[in-house]
């Protein structure tokens, strides 16, 4: 991961017909462009936090209690990194999120085989324009 502060962003879309049946090559979807955008903000973990080695702590500002963290791990003979929920503070009310772990689990599998393997603590928060909901 960065060790500097990285800053993304995607435009959002709406699939209105097809789902995942346009996996298939027989079928079709209709898929409308959004203006609104998802932004993501990257940045090493400040340490004085209690962060653990190679722990990844999630967070949704604009939703109450919507905080993760996990910890990732090298999976031996090439299978990718395995990342698993690590703590839940003790005021908080979230509970596990799939969608974050799946989604971090694929995406630091994929850019540890393009970089060395070296997953640092980082914070990510996750943002979405008011129009996205």
């Amino acid at each position: 991961m960065a060790s500097t502060p990285t800053a993304v962003s995607a435009p959002g879309k709406v699939l209105l017909a097809g789902g995942y049946l346009v996996l298939d090559r027989d079928y079709t979807g209709l898929v409308f462009a959004l203006d609104a955008r998802i932004h993501v903000h990257v940045k090493p973990a400040d340490s004085s936090s209690g962060v653990a080695l190679n722990e990844i702590l999630v967070s949704s500002p604009q939703f109450l209690d919507a905080t993760w963290a996990y910890r990732c791990r090298f999976v031996p003979g090439g299978g990718g990194v395995e990342v698993t929920e690590s703590r839940v503070s003790a005021n908080s009310n979230s509970s596990r999120n799939v969608f974050i772990e799946t989604a971090l689990s694929y995406a630091l599998s994929y850019v540890t085989t393009m970089i060395p393997p070296n997953i640092e603590s980082a914070s990510i928060a996750i943002l979405a324009d008011n129009d996205y909901y």
